[in-house]
């Protein structure tokens, strides 16, 4: 048994409608990325499956729940693909990540009243 493992990072996605891929099906384009990588890993000759996904920094464009949703879709199809349980991804968001409006109403609501 191997105890090498294989840690994939993705950064800067943006999902939203902005993004790169915004015209592709995203269950589509995580089945496709899934399929590119493990054809990469056999041309590397990488033993190990991916172990572990980190995900860092602006997932989506702007925060709303339907970019979070696209990359729900991406990242499931992808789990799925790859045999990967989702609860081996590691998110951290990035200053996208946030609805500036949702954000600046929950600042206000916590300021005590005058």
């Amino acid at each position: 048994m191997s105890t090498d493992i294989l840690i994939l990072h993705l950064t800067e996605l943006h999902f939203g409608c902005k993004n790169r891929f915004a015209q592709h099906d995203p269950a589509n384009l995580g089945m496709a990325f899934a399929k590119a990588i493990k054809k990469d890993k056999v041309s590397l000759g990488i033993a190990p499956d991916v172990s572990h996904v980190f995900v860092t920094g602006d997932i989506t464009e702007s925060g709303h729940p339907k970019e979070y949703e696209q990359g729900a879709v991406f990242f499931g199809s992808m789990a799925s693909a790859l045999g990967l349980s989702t609860k081996r991804f590691v998110f951290i968001p990035g200053n996208h990540d946030h609805a500036p409006a949702m954000s600046i109403r929950n600042s206000l609501a916590m300021l005590p009243a005058s």
